[in-house]
């Protein structure tokens, strides 16, 4: 499992714009950007102000310029691309689904609906594909807690964190 799987696609989207930027390490043609990531340039926008936000959660070691026709990160300090990745991490439903499981026994459908602000539906969904995921450790989500071997359970924890 990696830890974007665990991301939603508009996480996975901005995660990869922020290695795009990383990697040119200057200014940026959103043009051109938008045409590499293959999005509409309003997309593209919309997904920046959205990491802009994100960075300022990071005590502005990192901000993010950009106008209509430009884009480029800035360095205002000590940051590590996991530090920047962890920040999506800790926000993404299905890592906070399984933070949940590990500090509480088990609990009910309705009752992790209503603690995530999700519909049934939409929990029932993302339950599954986190169930696809922790195939790989032979543990599954069943009726609201983690089900399999304990030392299986640690070990998926142990990896996850």
């Amino acid at each position: 499992m990696e830890v974007f799987d665990l991301l939603e696609r508009v996480e996975r989207r901005q995660a990869l714009i922020i290695q795009q930027l990383i990697a040119r390490q200057e200014q940026f043609d959103l043009p051109t950007l938008a045409a590499q990531l293959q999005l509409d340039r309003s997309t593209l926008r919309t997904d920046l102000t959205a990491i802009k936000q994100v960075f300022q959660q990071l005590d502005d070691k990192i901000t993010l310029q950009f106008d209509s026709n430009q884009v480029r990160l800035v360095s205002t300090g000590q940051i590590s691309v996991a530090t920047i990745y962890y920040q999506y991490l800790q926000h993404a439903v299905k890592y906070q689904l399984l933070l949940y499981l590990l500090q509480h026994s088990g609990t009910s459908k309705t009752h992790l609906a209503r603690h995530f602000a999700l519909s049934v539906s939409t929990l029932n969904r993302r339950i599954h594909e986190l169930n696809d995921l922790l195939t790989e450790y032979d543990i599954q989500i069943k009726n609201g807690r983690l089900v399999g071997f304990e030392s299986q359970i640690r070990y998926f924890y142990l990896h996850l964190f």
